[in-house]
């Protein structure tokens, strides 16, 4: 970037891409990898158990945090890491 007074400032841009962009080649195929919903899974059939299970457990399925170098940890993320939500709390990032 070049200022009115001739001086310059370079930044490195960087992207993270987690999603897999393969056979993306315009905005229809773009469309429909990364808008269209869940694709359908196959159904395992699973034997029937032969006792009774004991108490469910309910876990909590954890939400992938993506690290990277120069990044916080998402404040808060979308499950499949489409958007993240960070906070700018440092020197410089005051609202005035």
């Amino acid at each position: 970037m070049e200022f009115a007074n001739g001086t310059t400032y370079n930044q490195m841009n960087l992207a993270v891409v987690f999603g897999n962009f393969t056979g993306v080649n315009s905005g229809q195929t773009f469309f429909q990898q990364f808008c269209t919903g869940p694709k359908p899974v196959a159904q395992i059939t699973q034997p029937a158990p032969s006792a009774p299970a004991s108490s469910t457990v309910n876990t909590p399925t954890p939400t992938p945090t993506p690290s990277h170098i120069g990044y916080p940890k998402a404040e808060i993320i979308n499950p499949n890491l489409s958007v993240g939500g960070y906070y700018l709390n440092d020197t410089g990032y005051d609202v005035r």
